[in-house]
């Protein structure tokens, strides 16, 4: 379970409110938000994440527990479940 600062709980709705679905770092640690429906459609590439939608970065101080080294992008809908 991540742990969310008042920051980021703030950050997480508005998101999810927008209509954004994922998150994920760069390797340099800039932060984005995808629209993307499926996992599937975002993929980690060179130093980046590409994205088959719509993406823009966030500022990189929220949501310090989303590292470059994860996996897979962190979705903003698991992330909603822990602030309701």
């Amino acid at each position: 379970m991540a742990r969310l600062l008042k920051a980021d709980i703030e950050a997480l709705k508005d998101l999810h409110e927008e209509g954004f679905t994922f998150l994920a770092r760069d390797e340099n640690g800039k932060l984005w938000t995808f629209m993307d429906e499926h996992i599937g459609d975002i993929e980690k590439e060179d130093n980046i994440w590409i994205c088959e939608d719509y993406c823009k970065s966030i500022n990189k101080k929220l949501f310090k527990f989303i590292k470059w080294e994860d996996e897979k992008p962190t979705s903003i809908r698991e992330l909603m479940k822990e602030v309701k």
